[in-house]
């Protein structure tokens, strides 16, 4: 599971004595009273918005409590099941061997696009003849998505009300603080690009992973995901080793030279600046210009089919996608490889 957010640690402490007590003492209520006082201060807004921000911590471990109970559930009964409200049904078909829709056994799942589909708000109750192991996948993705959700609006409630945070970036914080909808291109063709890579990723169990980003990390240090890379070296009569290397990546729609010049200026500053401490070993941009993105989007919407509106595209557009964010960092034979693997 994702950790709490480093300012906010201190929320997550109490809020768990709050919730194992199951009511609020006299020493928790002051201490949290202190607690806020002293981060609004310190942050630069007001106690109001600092009891906003403890209010979505109580709501990030209630989360983390219900997972704890659905796991042991899980681990002690091969036929239980979790059941989520507004869920499409998912069964293992054994004459199809594989997943699908229950109520609809040609639709054919796969496990990426059932860990990945939450994006777009579709959401699925898989049954015990599903596998043990996607169902504890499933659970623990889709806590995850929402507490990252919680994560960015306590950032968001925090950064953007703060006198302390540059104007700048305070109205970058802002902006981001609503769910983008259909009118934000950049942000759609952002998460259509980031769960084309993390299905491909699990579904063709390539040498990468793809992690989301949180608010902060993506306004301080531009980056939109991360590639979570394992680098195979053998060097000559040298035992094989594996070197983990994260590669940060900002990503754009906008192939202009103009676009590549800002943004580039922008990723050397945050580099230049975190030095040594930088979350990742390196910031890459990747610019793909993509048409009707948002054309896309509510094309996909007129039916929700699984597979998130990505499974729309043709063979021709996800490899040019693939290749466009992976080129600085796989081998090109690598990249190869993987692309001939795609599905038609």
């Amino acid at each position: 599971m994702p950790e709490t957010g480093p300012n906010f640690r201190e929320y997550a402490k109490l809020a768990k004595q709050e919730l194992r007590s199951q009511e609020k003492t006299d020493k928790t209520s002051q201490d949290i009273a202190a607690l806020q006082a002293g981060f609004a201060l310190r942050h630069g807004n007001s106690k109001e918005t600092q009891e906003s921000v403890y209010n979505l911590e109580l709501q990030k471990q209630r989360i983390l409590s219900q997972v704890r109970q659905d796991l042991e559930a899980l681990r002690k009964s091969e036929k239980w099941t979790k059941s989520y409200p507004n869920a499409r049904p998912i069964k293992y078909d054994e004459l199809r061997g594989g997943l699908v829709l229950a109520n609809d056994r040609n639709q054919a799942l796969t496990e990426g696009e059932i860990l990945t589909d939450g994006e777009w708000e579709a959401v699925y109750n898989l049954d015990a003849s599903v596998p043990k192991e996607l169902r504890h996948k499933y659970i623990v993705e889709t806590a995850r998505r929402q507490i990252r959700e919680l994560l960015d609006e306590q950032i968001a409630a925090d950064k953007g009300g703060s006198a302390v945070v540059d104007s700048g970036k305070r109205k970058a914080y802002l902006a981001r603080e609503q769910e983008p909808d259909e009118s934000h291109a950049g942000l759609i063709a952002e998460k259509l690009v980031r769960n084309l890579l993390k299905k491909i990723a699990i579904d063709l169990d390539a040498d990468f992973t793809v992690e989301e980003t949180n608010l902060q990390q993506d306004v301080e240090h531009k980056i939109d995901f991360i590639i979570h890379r394992k680098a195979h070296r053998r060097g000559v009569g040298v035992a094989s080793t594996k070197q983990i290397t994260d590669i940060g990546v900002q990503f754009t729609m906008d192939g202009s030279a103009e676009k590549a010049a800002h943004k580039t200026k922008q990723i050397n500053r945050v580099k230049a600046a975190l030095g040594k401490e930088a979350p990742v070993s390196d910031i890459v941009l990747v610019q793909i210009p993509l048409r009707n993105v948002l054309e896309t989007l509510k094309e996909w919407k007129k039916q929700k089919k699984p597979g998130g509106p990505d499974k729309l595209w043709d063979r021709a557009r996800r490899e040019k996608i693939v290749r466009g964010v992976l080129d600085r960092i796989m081998p090109s034979q690598e990249i190869d490889q993987l692309c001939a693997r795609l599905a038609a």
